[in-house]
């Protein structure tokens, strides 16, 4: 296989850079808790800042059905790049929820963030050649995650849990991790990337990887979730553990609005793809052909102790926080 030769961040030092900012967010961190003043309509304003695209407009979806007024709450949703720099802004209380992946809160407990994990959020399934999250290659000579030894990879994050399941995927495929080289790369760039030339293969999540296959990439066997764990559970919803500790009413609230809307989208997928359609700028055919992640109502202790065992197997960490020690109890 060929060497791509591109500019790439390396992994120690994005994991310097994530670091730096969860520890910045320590050293600054405002006023977290505090009771949020009931608004004239009688509901208590609350802001979620959760990960663009999918995530956001699923969150979205569930406010526009009514699932978190009926339990007396005004969410605003605020869309940015992703966990790591979502978290800090419940430590910061410029935001009273996050959604994050669950890899980032291991990462923030340990380097000594005041979250608490609320709820769940995305879970993969049990495809293992398209969904929500895969790799995907256009060179004719890959017809395998075996054949990616040597290959340059792109992914959302690194020292994040994007380069935990990429390397967890590689190596239950047969693939020795160390000779693969992974480069940061934002999802909405990585079709053009791979089309180019830039990189032999990546690893893309929806819509992106259904528009991907539009234009000609390939799925690999084995390169989902699924690989790892079936049902992965991939993201979450936290707070700071002193709004936790000062605003039960409001946390359990947001529970169990996110526990109606999982269930609603559970039984009824299409009512979520005909929002999408409706309020997304994302076309219909490709709403229609997505694998759309699986949600439920509980986190899923399983999925944590599996992805921690890997963080310390890759060394992203010497050991992982007890789940006990930030995912609220019922």
């Amino acid at each position: 296989m060929r060497k791509r030769h591109m500019r790439a961040l390396t992994v120690r030092a994005l994991g310097l850079a994530s670091a730096a900012l969860l520890l910045a967010a320590c050293s600054s961190q405002g006023q977290p808790g505090g009771t949020p003043t009931e608004g004239e309509d009688g509901l208590t304003p609350v802001t979620v800042a959760e990960v663009q695209g999918l995530p956001a407009e699923y969150l979205t979806f569930g406010i526009a059905e009514g699932y978190f007024e009926e339990q007396g709450l005004d969410v605003e949703v605020r869309a940015g790049a992703g966990g790591a720099a979502n978290m800090p802004q419940v430590v910061s209380g410029d935001a009273q929820f996050a959604g994050s992946n669950v890899v980032s809160v291991m990462l923030g407990v340990q380097q000594g963030l005041d979250v608490t994990m609320v709820g769940p959020g995305t879970f993969g399934g049990d495809e293992t050649g398209h969904g929500y999250q895969n790799v995907m290659v256009t060179d004719p000579q890959i017809q395998s995650m075996a054949d990616l030894e040597g290959a340059t990879i792109a992914i959302n994050t690194l020292q994040n849990i994007d380069e935990v399941l990429i390397r967890a995927s590689l190596r239950e495929n047969g693939v020795d991790d160390s000779t693969v080289e992974l480069v940061e790369m934002p999802f909405p760039d990585m079709e053009a990337a791979l089309q180019g030339g830039q990189v032999d293969a990546v690893r893309i999540i929806e819509p992106f990887a259904t528009i991907a296959e539009e234009g000609g990439a390939r799925f690999l066997d084995g390169g989902t979730t699924a690989a790892v764990q079936p049902s992965l559970q991939i993201g979450s919803y936290v707070t700071s553990g002193q709004f936790a500790e000062e605003n039960p009413e409001a946390v359990e609230g947001f529970r169990a609005g996110l526990a109606a809307t999982a269930e609603r989208v559970t039984e009824d997928p299409q009512a979520l793809r005909d929002w999408l359609v409706e309020n997304s700028d994302t076309p219909q055919a490709v709403v229609d052909a997505m694998v759309l992640p699986d949600y439920t109502d509980s986190v899923d202790v399983a999925s944590l102790e599996t992805l921690g065992d890997l963080m310390v197997e890759f060394g992203f960490a010497e050991e992982v926080p007890p789940v006990e020690d930030y995912v609220l109890q019922d």
